[in-house]
């Protein structure tokens, strides 16, 4: 027989919560430290791509990444230099995907030894539907 606060906190989780009874918390949150010292399990380059090209690579590039299980990856999009109208297209492109990806945790400029400005980090989530 189930506690009695325990039937009642089934039928009414705290506000916030949406956990199932029984499922674990979920992870703590990363710090920014704690994301830049997470090693690169995958990297991409995407110089010389058109947008078209780079957004069907970096696409298929973050399934494969999830299915393998990376937990970081390394997206080398260039700085834009050689873009037309001096605006960053593939670096535009790249943070738009990542943005909106439904398994982006986090994500970020690379570190200078990577890239810099010239690349983005992106770390997946390890929990979500169907994981």
């Amino acid at each position: 027989m189930k506690n009695p606060m325990d039937r009642w906190l089934e039928i009414y989780p705290p506000s916030g919560d949406s956990r199932k009874p029984g499922e674990d918390p979920p992870p703590p949150r990363l710090s920014p430290k704690m994301q830049a010292r997470l090693p690169v399990d995958d990297e991409i380059d995407l110089h010389g791509l058109t947008a078209a090209e780079a957004e069907t690579r970096l696409n298929g590039f973050l399934a494969e990444a999830l299915r393998e299980g990376c937990r970081k990856v390394l997206i080398i999009h260039g700085k834009g230099r050689r873009s037309p109208g001096e605006r960053p297209v593939l670096k535009e492109l790249v943070r738009q995907i990542i943005k909106n990806w439904a398994w982006t945790d986090y994500w970020g400029t690379a570190d200078p030894p990577q890239g810099g400005e010239g690349a983005s980090w992106v770390i997946l989530k390890t929990t979500g539907p169907g994981r």
